[in-house]
């Protein structure tokens, strides 16, 4: 396979692994606020760590806490198989992930649910670093696919 075809494989086999992840991760995270309300309702709190179960607890509270300990495996599994491909999930209400190695020294590649490539990059790690076009890439030839 010559070595323009390998780029693109590995660049579309990597959004495909990056839309699996971000899928996953906002069903998991919504899953997470359901639960939390759940048990809100309940007149139980919780914080953002993973809730104990207690044996005074009722069936029903027991049963949510259970979810949500699940539910933060799995969260934590999806990050681990992000790392392994370097992807890190920057924003999780954007679900933005950024990525090592963008066009300048100590800047990193972004990419977005529903962007059909990595076409972007950010000064540095960070939310607050404007996000802008990879170079030859015009922002105006770009259009994201919505699912």
């Amino acid at each position: 396979m010559p070595l323009a075809k390998a780029d693109s494989y590995i660049s579309d086999v990597l959004v495909n692994r990056l839309e699996l992840w971000t899928q996953r991760l906002i069903k998991i995270f919504s899953e997470i606020e359901r639960c939390r309300c759940a048990l809100a309702d309940l007149g139980i709190i919780t914080d953002r760590a993973a809730p104990e179960v207690r044996s005074y607890d009722r069936p029903q509270v027991v049963r949510l806490k259970e979810r949500l300990l699940a539910l933060e495996r799995d969260r934590q599994a999806t990050f681990r198989q992000m790392a392994s491909a370097n992807a890190e999930l920057l924003d999780d209400t954007t679900f933005e992930v950024v990525l090592p190695d963008g066009p300048t020294p100590g800047s990193c590649l972004s990419w977005l649910p529903g962007e059909p490539s990595i076409a972007y990059w950010r000064e540095k790690k960070e939310r607050t670093a404007p996000r802008q076009p990879l170079p030859g890439i015009s922002e105006d030839s770009f259009k994201p696919v919505l699912h």
